[in-house]
């Protein structure tokens, strides 16, 4: 069976899933718990980063850290890395995923290619890369404990680079507060320091030298959130002890040119995937079934092909007649199921099938250029009250499917918290269908108050769908939590 996406993730892959290495943006943080810490301070490791005559300023910090900052660059996508001992360097997982091997370069012209992705933390939203045989020296993630809010801390990193010959940027602010999600032990440092697209996995420095976080978030379009280094250092023991995250690069292979994807529902899409080459090919994709929705993008979901029943299904979702979509004219089948699209060169190509027929339906495609059918191998997994589950939704699925038994008159309280992501979920009875779904958005909880919860109660027995999906474009980490809804009535 393919891999699926909601119909939600169609539309998010049309529209909105342009990854550039830049930050995941938030629109405002909710008020969050400020426990206390007792954290020790270090300043092994940090940088030199005092002038000659005994005084700190920007210049000097840029030039402690300059060589030891890297550009890492994928495909379709760029952001920013720390070197640090071992020859290793920290970056963030949405400027890696979803590839196996990146580029990574430093300050004076160092060029490493095809570096390996260690392994990630998707709660953490880390990755570690290489290791690289870099001339520069490793930096220290250091404690941020004794810095005050209204200190001095500085960004540095690669927004916007495009040059041959790259350099760091740095831009200078304040710790203006430091902000604790209690319900993943994860410490944020967020300052008024600048921040843009490709600084993810970048530095965040303090007056010291010393790296006191990892940037990668932004919100209220003037905050920049840093993962702080403590946390950091957590998640980098864990990658490279083993563990880490399960982390599922772009696949490629094994390949065919024909097969057969069953559908469950109007919400369940099969993935096909291929990356061309440095030739022009034709894509020629025949289906066989009916109401068939199909859609082709690249890696970053500009629109390749869609067709009719493909924009029937984003009109639904919005609510919208077809013709105010702005999408312009789907494009026709060249004979009846069958559709033509011209690929672009050195691409990563996504194709997503779907249907609308409400009980679901088997598609079978044959292909001119071999496909691989995108496994989904941790859906319809069994989730029970009481129960706390930690899930990564992979930048092209955006979406898994959990299995909950309850009985008639259950009420259930149903949570779906995420660091970084922007989570939803759905519920229904399998055997009622998903027509009337239960279906859960923002909720104000979590960093950014894109947290989901509600309570469901169940109007039959049997097993119910949870679905949870993620508007965030790229991989994420998530927690879900099921726990019985307790009446107030005595």
């Amino acid at each position: 069976m393919g891999g699926r996406r909601t119909a939600r993730g169609l539309l998010a892959a049309l529209c909105l899933a342009v990854v550039v290495g830049g930050c995941v943006d938030g629109e405002g943080a909710a008020p969050l718990e400020e426990p206390a810490t007792d954290e020790e301070t270090t300043e092994e490791g940090c940088a030199e980063a005092t002038g000659a005559d005994g005084t700190t300023t920007p210049k000097d910090l840029l030039a402690a850290v300059n060589d030891s900052l890297a550009l890492v660059e994928t495909p379709v996508a760029s952001g920013s890395g720390v070197l640090i001992e071992g020859g290793y360097v920290v970056t963030n997982l949405h400027v890696v995923d979803p590839f196996p091997e990146v580029s990574v370069t430093f300050h004076g012209g160092s060029v490493f290619d095809e570096v390996p992705v260690v392994g990630v933390d998707a709660l953490t939203d880390i990755a570690v890369l290489g290791p690289v045989q870099a001339e520069a020296p490793p930096l220290a993630l250091s404690d941020h404990e004794g810095l005050e809010r209204g200190d001095e801390v500085f960004l540095v990193g690669y927004p916007g680079e495009v040059d041959v010959q790259p350099e760091p940027a740095i831009s200078r602010g304040i710790l203006s507060r430091v902000r604790h999600l209690v319900a993943f032990a994860q410490t944020y440092l967020q300052t008024d320091a600048a921040i843009g697209s490709g600084q993810s996995g970048g530095a965040l420095v303090d007056g010291r030298g010393c790296v006191i976080g990892i940037s990668g978030l932004a919100f209220a379009e003037e905050f920049a959130l840093a993962l702080s280094a403590a946390d950091v250092n957590v998640a980098v023991e864990a990658i490279l002890d083993g563990g880490g995250s399960t982390y599922r690069p772009f696949p490629d292979g094994p390949a065919t040119s024909s097969g057969t994807l069953t559908l469950e529902d109007p919400d369940d899409v099969g993935l096909l995937t291929l990356r061309t080459g440095s030739s022009r090919q034709t894509l020629r994709l025949s289906l066989t079934g009916e109401r068939v929705a199909v859609q082709v993008t690249d890696l970053v979901g500009d629109p390749l092909l869609f067709n009719r029943e493909a924009l029937d299904v984003i009109a639904e979702l919005e609510g919208v007649p077809v013709d105010q979509l702005g999408l312009g004219p789907p494009d026709e089948p060249v004979a009846p199921g069958v559709y033509e699209v011209e690929l672009p060169r050195q691409s990563y190509i996504v194709v997503l099938v779907g249907t609308q027929q409400e009980d679901g339906a088997e598609i079978a495609f044959e292909s001119s250029l071999d496909l691989v059918v995108y496994e989904d191998d941790d859906d319809d997994q069994p989730i029970e009250v009481g129960d706390r589950i930690e899930g990564v939704l992979d930048g092209l699925e955006l979406q898994d499917r959990y299995l909950l038994d309850l009985e008639e008159g259950d009420e259930v309280n149903i949570l779906v918290t995420s660091p970084q992501g922007d989570m939803a979920f759905a519920v229904w009875a399998r055997e009622e269908g998903h027509a009337d779904a239960l279906v859960v958005d923002d909720s104000d909880g979590g960093l950014f108050g894109l947290d989901a919860e509600d309570v469901y109660r169940a109007e039959v027995s049997g097993v119910h769908v949870v679905e949870v999906v993620s508007f965030a474009g790229v991989a994420s980490g998530y927690v879900i939590e099921v726990s019985a809804e307790v009446s107030n009535e005595e």
